[in-house]
């Protein structure tokens, strides 16, 4: 919160939001000639998710990315979803893993 610049996920956020934030990443002049960003490959993945146990999911999400045929079926939002559901005392909610266009 104390960083307006930071592309912002987590819970309670919206999806909208996280996309906003992330705009003017994708709008750095020295990032225009990226492959990624001229092919709309650009991400938002909620950092806390590298210490928790439920940081496959974010892994799951970059496999989807990287190897779509081999996870097709994979879905890495309601994984972490259903985490939340089955072991956590509080509800899933708000914006942890997205593409910045999408």
């Amino acid at each position: 919160m104390n960083r307006p610049n930071a592309v912002r996920t987590g819970y309670d956020i919206p999806p909208e939001v996280t996309r906003r934030s992330l705009a003017p990443y994708a709008a750095r002049p020295a990032w225009q000639g990226l492959t990624a960003i001229r092919n709309g490959e650009l991400h938002a993945i909620e950092h806390g998710l590298c210490r928790t146990l439920f940081d496959d999911t974010a892994a799951l999400y970059i496999a989807k990315r990287l190897w779509p045929g081999a996870f097709e079926t994979a879905d890495p939002v309601a994984e972490l979803a259903d985490y939340h559901q089955r072991f956590l005392p509080l509800a899933f909610s708000g914006t942890w893993m997205l593409p910045w266009r999408g």
